[in-house]
């Protein structure tokens, strides 16, 4: 057995010239690096983690709905009267809103004047055999009466 290194092989390609002394091996060049979708995906991941937990913490809530305005409160009868001829009333209290009802009958044609007081406010002011409306005010509470100017029957009725 013959434990001698085996001779270098001639390079027969350029003849006549001596044969090149052989290199040492080059180191090996590592493989380029393969660029895969997970070099993208993987910091979109963790940035879209990271926005939800800071999300979480936050706790980002909607604005409370704006509550709807309460009803106003059912009218209550403030005067009920019933007359004839011209009379006044008792005195009642208001709120900024209230209405009056009324309703008349007279025995021909007359007038049916019905006036609000401390104002003055004439609320009615109707010639006719007979009648019914409503009047409705707004404005500054307080106490009132009211006066009827009529040689007819009447209903009167303030709501508020």
């Amino acid at each position: 057995m013959n434990l001698a290194p085996p001779a270098p092989a001639r390079d027969h390609t350029y003849p006549g010239l001596p044969d090149p002394i052989p290199a040492a091996p080059a180191p090996p060049v590592p493989a380029p690096r393969r660029r895969t979708r997970w070099t993208l995906a993987v910091p979109l991941l963790a940035a879209a983690l990271g926005f939800v937990a800071v999300a979480a913490v936050i706790e980002l809530r909607p604005s409370p709905p704006t509550p709807s305005p309460a009803p106003p409160p059912a009218a209550r009868n403030l005067l009920v009267v019933k007359g004839s001829g011209t009379r006044q009333t008792r005195v009642f209290t208001t709120g900024t809103d209230w209405r009056l009802a009324y309703s008349y009958a007279c025995p021909g044609r007359a007038t049916f004047v019905v006036t609000a007081y401390p104002e003055r406010d004439v609320l009615v002011n109707e010639s006719a055999a007979t009648g019914s409306d409503s009047v409705t005010r707004h404005g500054v509470p307080g106490t009132r009466r009211l006066e009827v100017d009529s040689p007819c029957t009447w209903t009167l009725t303030v709501t508020g």
